[in-house]
């Protein structure tokens, strides 16, 4: 799949998390949507680059090891990587931080 625009971005929505043990259900129930849609081919195939991308912006998420290892093996079966970008937690340069579960 070609793009002029070189990537498009698709959101699911916005879901507010209060505990980092609800983190993992999270992370399974988007895994399994992807997994059983139709773009799951096209992911498995790598025409579309598939990352769960997850934002941390309240310094009190302790999202550490939030994310199992089940979690992560199954969105690495469909193709699709982890990220979570702590914006609690910038670099000198105000980057937030920027965690790959895998790749």
């Amino acid at each position: 799949m070609n793009s002029r625009f070189g990537r498009n971005y698709v959101s699911f929505e916005e879901f507010e998390l209060n505990d980092a043990c609800e983190l993992q259900p999270c992370v399974e129930n988007i895994s399994q949507a992807v997994a059983s849609s139709e773009y799951a081919r096209l992911i498995r195939a790598k025409d579309v680059e598939a990352t769960l991308w997850t934002a941390v912006f309240r310094q009190d998420f302790a999202y550490q090891g939030g994310i199992g290892e089940s979690a992560i093996a199954r969105a690495s079966a469909i193709g699709a990587r982890l990220f979570i970008e702590d914006y609690t937690r910038p670099d000198d340069g105000g980057v937030p931080k920027n965690i790959w579960l895998n790749e």
